[in-house]
Parts: C-alpha cells; structure tokens; sequence
C-alpha cells in the first residue's frame, strides 16, 4: 500500500506541474497576412486623342522685284486644332513613348513694307501642320506626368505679295510644304476610367520657303521663314 500511495502522489505531482511547464514554453508567433499595396496608375499603352489651342506664329519675310529687296516681320496667330495618336511604355517612374499629330489652323497675318518707290504688301498663313515626335517623361507622384518631347515637324506655308509701284499692281501667291524641327513639354493627368488630360507647349520651326514669280514683267523672289509658338490642350483615350 505504501508503494501505491508512493507511486499515486507522484504521478499527481508531475500532471499538476505539467501546465506550470507548458506555460513556461514559448508560444508560436501568429502575424496577420500583409495587405498588398495599392497598384499606381500604369502609362504603357497606346492612345488617341484630340486638342485644341493657339498658335503664334512670326514669318521672317523677304522679296525682290524690279532689283528692290525689302525685308519684314509679318504675325500670324490664330486657333489649332486636331488630333494625335501615341504609344507609352512605363519603366519604374520613367515613361517613354512617340507620338503623331495633326492640326488645322486659322493663322493667318499681313504686314508692309516699302523701298525704292515699291510698296510691298505681304499675307502668310499656315493652313495646315503636323509632328511627329518622340517623349520622355518621369511621374513625381501617382496619375501625373510630367515630359520633354521633340522631333520633326511639317506644314503647308502660304504667302501672297502684293507689290505697288507708282500705281501698278502685281500679285503673286504661292505655296509650299516645309520639314523642320519642333521641341517642347507638356503635363499629363489620369483624369477618370481610361482618359486622360494634358496641357502642352511646342516651339515650331520651319526653314525658308522660297518661291519663283513674275511682278511688272520682271522676276520676283519671295522668300519667308516660319517660327512657331503653340500653347494648347488635349485629352487621351488609353487603350
């Protein structure tokens, strides 16, 4: 019996300690799963959209008829508008991409001028133009870009002179489609859905247009030089 009661009162004492011991373990860490960080707005894709705005133009003006030259600065500003068509591709905060685009404009300008006893009158105008460019951009923060952009640009300049001398009149007008060089920036922002808005500026140049005409009988040589500044604003629908 005493053996029994011996071997009772140890199995007691060792189950009444067991939960003393168990508490002293180390207990499993439980974390909550991480929450997945919210995804920035992504500008890889392709894109077409449309704009309008200014443009503000100053043709560098000369012309020669009967040995007389004169030289001046004619403004033409007017309303752009037209559309474009581009591709993005987003690398980390970088966004690079190419674009096109085409407008119509409404500048139009006449300035005179007078030498040797011929009073030249001259009107230039740029019916139509378009670029094609290539961007880099960089997003500060999410759903803004911010970008540089530049490359070639093209349009159709029109000039017609009109030339006075003592009461005669000559006419002459013509035109041409010139290839330059455009550069500039802009701010884009994802506005809602897949759209889209930028406001953008672009300086425009366009080299001598030279045109062959006959005034009084003789030879006359116009001459004219485009240079081109655009403020305007657009929107984008991203595919």
């Amino acid at each position: 019996m005493n053996k029994l009661a011996v071997g009772t009162t140890a199995l007691l004492g060792i189950a009444l300690a067991a939960p003393v011991h168990a508490a002293d373990l180390p207990q499993p860490a439980y974390k909550a799963p991480p929450v997945a960080a919210p995804t920035g707005y992504n500008w890889t894709g392709f894109y077409v959209g449309g704009n309008i705005g200014g443009g503000f133009a100053s043709f560098s003006d000369s012309s020669t008829v009967l040995a007389t030259t004169t030289t001046r600065k004619t403004n033409a500003n007017g309303v752009i508008g037209g559309g474009q068509i581009g591709y993005n591709y987003q690398y980390t905060n970088w966004v690079f991409g190419v674009e096109a685009d085409f407008e119509g404009s409404s500048q139009k300008g006449t300035s005179m001028s007078a030498a040797a006893g011929v009073t030249t009158a001259q009107t230039d105008s740029l019916p139509w133009f378009g670029t094609a460019r290539g961007r880099i951009g960089y997003t500060p923060v999410d759903r803004w870009l911010v970008y540089a952009t530049g490359g070639l640009a093209y349009g159709d300049v029109k000039t017609t002179d009109t030339f006075n001398n003592a009461g005669m009149v000559a006419t002459t007008s013509a035109n041409t489609t010139k290839v330059g060089w455009t550069a500039g920036g802009g701010v884009e922002t994802a506005l809602w859905g897949n759209w889209t808005g930028k406001i953008e500026y672009l300086y425009v140049d366009l080299p001598n247009a030279t045109f062959n005409s006959m005034a009084f009988g003789h030879p006359a040589t116009i001459s004219t030089h485009l240079h081109e500044n655009i403020g305007r604003v657009g929107m984008n629908y991203r595919f």
